[in-house]
């Protein structure tokens, strides 16, 4: 604990707030103004047309690899969310199918105690 403690200590230090030197501003302003708002770069073009080509290539790599791993981890993300929808219709359907069931018994035996239902079980005994 006392490790990460001094760590963010440390950090505190590094990134507390220095205050700018007076005229800061009004230099940077006037620098702005100085060179027409471009970019104090080489023809003010993105860092992507300075690279080498190899690195610019390694990048587009880099970009579609990570865009195929997101893409992958949103798919397999939805499927199961969709996985677990389907197991709670299925829980559902399942209690649903068991109190049906279990009130189609009671009818049944009740039916057997009633008058109607002997009447019925005589009756058939009867006739067979």
């Amino acid at each position: 604990m006392d490790d990460v403690t001094e760590i963010e200590e440390g950090l505190r230090q590094a990134l507390r707030h220095v205050p700018a030197p007076e005229g800061f501003a009004d230099r940077t302003v006037a620098r702005a103004a100085a060179s027409g708002g471009r970019s104090s770069r080489r023809g003010g073009t993105g860092t992507l047309l300075r690279m080498h080509p190899a690195a610019a290539w390694w990048c587009a790599v880099a970009a579609a690899l990570l865009l195929a791993v997101g893409g992958g981890d949103a798919l397999h993300l939805h499927n199961q969310h969709r996985a677990q929808q389907e197991q709670a219709a299925q829980a559902e359907v399942d209690r649903a199918l068991r109190l049906t069931n279990h009130a189609l018994n009671e009818v049944t035996v009740n039916l057997d105690r009633s008058h109607a239902g002997r009447f019925t079980r005589l009756w058939n005994e009867t006739t067979q």
